[in-house]
């Protein structure tokens, strides 16, 4: 918040406020810790891990697939890891000191971490989830490494950093992100092109069949034939999470 006289107000956290004047908030705050942080992902693993050996049957499927059937069968719980990482490089790392040396470098091990989970087991079942996911991994490292250089650079010269360096990591900054970005669209692109295929290959499929069909030709209208169902063993297989 900038003030009219132009200073800035900053939260300054070592000036603690009357406990009895914020004591609802402090009350509010543990069990909302317990129930949300905490109690959304134990609830998950409990519902998963009871319902592991049915995790290909239809009504489970369809009440919790969307928490585990994008992974490999072996890596059912590997949303509970990836809800662990976001978890600590949001509210995690508030408890390692804001802006300090150390904060950046508990967000780059733990990005170095999950990078090198995620490209040692593959939990994705498409290949391209599994690159967009290293992408992804490794930009936040190459990020927190930017900013512990910049952090670095600034408390080497006395709290302001040099403008070549600034320029240098501002661009490598833009560089990863736009290459990060460029991957997604493509990934995105990839993905969405698969099923509109299919669906213009049916459009122009019946657009054919209905090629000498119009207002005037009340008589030899050629009969439109449904497209062919899908097959016993596709439907199994869009049914089988293996």
């Amino acid at each position: 918040m900038i003030c009219s006289d132009g200073d800035l107000l900053l939260v300054d956290f070592v000036l603690w406020p009357d406990k009895n004047e914020f004591i609802h908030f402090f009350l509010f705050s543990w069990p909302g810790i317990f129930l949300f942080v905490l109690g959304i992902p134990f609830v998950t693993f409990v519902v998963l891990f009871k319902n592991r050996k049915l995790l290909n049957d239809e009504q489970v499927q369809k009440r919790y697939g969307s928490l585990y059937m994008q992974y490999e069968k072996d890596w059912w719980y590997f949303e509970l890891l990836d809800t662990l990482r976001r978890m600590l490089l949001t509210g995690g790392l508030v408890l390692a000191g804001a802006g300090t040396v150390g904060q950046i470098i508990a967000g780059t091990l733990v990005s170095l971490f999950f990078l090198l989970l995620t490209t040692r087991v593959s939990p994705f079942r498409s290949d391209l989830d599994d690159f967009l996911s290293f992408v992804c991994n490794l930009q936040q490292v190459l990020l927190y490494v930017v900013g512990l250089g910049l952090k670095s650079q600034q408390n080497g010269a006395g709290g302001t950093a040099s403008s070549n360096g600034t320029f240098s990591n501002t661009m490598f900054v833009f560089v990863v992100n736009g290459l990060t970005i460029t991957v997604v669209v493509i990934g995105l692109v990839t993905i969405l092109s698969i099923p509109c295929g299919e669906k213009f290959e049916r459009l122009l499929k019946r657009c054919q069949q209905c090629g000498g069909r119009g207002p005037s030709s009340g008589k030899n209208l050629q009969k439109v034939s449904p497209l062919p169902p899908l097959g016993v063993e596709k439907r199994a297989a869009v049914r089988n999470w293996d």
